[in-house]
Order: structure tokens, then C-alpha cells, then sequence
């Protein structure tokens, strides 16, 4: 901790001109109106080599977990657009399925329609005979 006033001025010049932040990411500096670089005018009077790598290491690390958030970020998105893709086809695709169905087996559908229409007839007529008689 030997420095000449000289060394120690071309230091703070040094850290001043490493700590110039303007990192291109949104609410990380530069490009957002916010200036990140002025918390680091009290590493400018420690000086410190230390604290000027410390500080490297903590915005290098930053700028990696925004760009890995990102990536899963879009990740993400392109699933939930795969997802809604699949959603909007489905109706389509078991309309064309139904009336391929109907198509090639006619007296099977209309089996298949009557028996669902006996099925439901008795489900909600013996439903409202039991609600009369209650």
C-alpha cells in the first residue's frame, strides 16, 4: 500500500475508466436513463484492485443470469405458442375425423347417435321422475 500520490490518481483514473457501465441490457445501465456507474464512485477512493475485480465478477455474473433468463425466457414462449398451435387445431382436427368416421361407416354413426340419445333421454327423464315424486 506504498503508492505515490501519481500511482494512486492513475488507479482511480483506471477504476473510473473500467467501471464505465454500459452493459446494452435493459434496468442494467446504460441504455435505461439509470447509471449503475455511480455506485462505484466509492470503489474510486478505496482504489482497490480487489474491489475492482469484485465488482467484475458481480456484473459479469449478472449479464450471464440475464442472458440465461432470456434464453429460458424464449424458451418458454416458443412451448406456450407450440401448445396454443395444438389447442387451435384440435377442434379442426376431430371435426375432420367425425365426418371422415361418418363418411366411410354411416349406419355405425347413426347406431353410435341413436344410442347416445337413449342413453341421455333416460338419464334426464328418470332424473325428473325422481324430482316429481321427491
Amino acid at each position: 500500500m506504498d503508492k505515490t500520490p501519481t500511482s494512486q490518481a492513475s488507479d482511480v483514473a483506471g477504476i473510473k475508466a473500467s467501471f464505465a457501465l454500459d452493459s446494452g441490457h435493459p434496468g442494467l445501465g446504460g441504455n435505461t436513463g439509470t447509471n449503475l456507474g455511480e455506485g462505484h464512485v466509492a470503489l474510486d477512493a478505496v482504489g482497490s484492485e480487489s474491489a475492482r475485480r469484485a465488482v467484475d465478477r458481480v456484473s459479469m455474473t449478472a449479464h450471464q443470469t440475464v442472458d440465461r433468463l432470456a434464453g429460458r425466457a424464449s424458451r418458454l414462449a416458443a412451448k406456450v405458442d407450440e401448445q396454443t398451435q395444438r389447442l387451435v387445431q384440435a377442434p379442426r382436427q376431430a371435426w375432420a375425423y367425425s365426418k371422415e368416421t361418418v363418411q366411410t361407416h354411416p349406419v355405425q354413426a347413426v347406431a353410435l347417435s341413436a344410442a347416445a340419445g337413449f342413453v341421455l333421454g333416460w338419464l334426464v327423464s328418470g332424473r325428473l321422475t325422481r324430482r316429481r315424486s321427491d
